[in-house]
């Protein structure tokens, strides 16, 4: 049964979603708790912008500056470069986390890369890899594309 558990579709995808489900929670008691701070605010925009696949420079929108100003008139608005620099600080702590689940991984795990450019000279890598169910559940937004 426990081997039928770890290569099970729907108890992959049930484990997902109970993860995706943890993610989000901890996403909402994190802005919730306390006062907003410039921080929370640049998270809160960047989570929103990887949700949503929107540029950074919706934080220097005119009618979003207002919605800020009206939620939170005593807090400095975020510009595209503090949300940038908050998305670098989360990936630095998502590789560092990632590194650390290597580590301490027993099992074996394979991996491969392909690199290649288009005739325009648009860098592209491909990453696949082959190991034991790994529940990766750093905060940090992902998206695809």
């Amino acid at each position: 049964m426990k081997q039928h558990s770890a290569t099970c579709t729907k108890q992959l995808e049930k484990r997902k979603k109970e993860s995706l489900s943890r993610f989000l929670k901890e996403q909402r008691s994190h802005y919730l708790d306390g006062k907003m701070t410039l921080e929370k605010l640049c998270e809160a925009v960047l989570h929103s912008a990887v949700c949503g696949n929107l540029s950074f420079r919706q934080a220097c929108n005119p009618e979003q500056i207002n919605i800020y100003k009206i939620a939170w008139p005593v807090l400095q608005m975020p510009t595209w470069r503090s949300i940038k620099n908050c998305l670098d600080r989360r990936a630095n702590e998502a590789i560092e986390d990632l590194k650390q689940r290597f580590r301490d991984n027993e099992s074996k795990i394979s991996l491969s890369a392909d690199c290649w450019s288009s005739r325009n000279n648009n860098a592209f890598m491909g990453m696949s890899q082959e190991c034991a169910f790994l529940a990766y559940s750093h905060p940090l937004p992902m998206t695809s594309g």
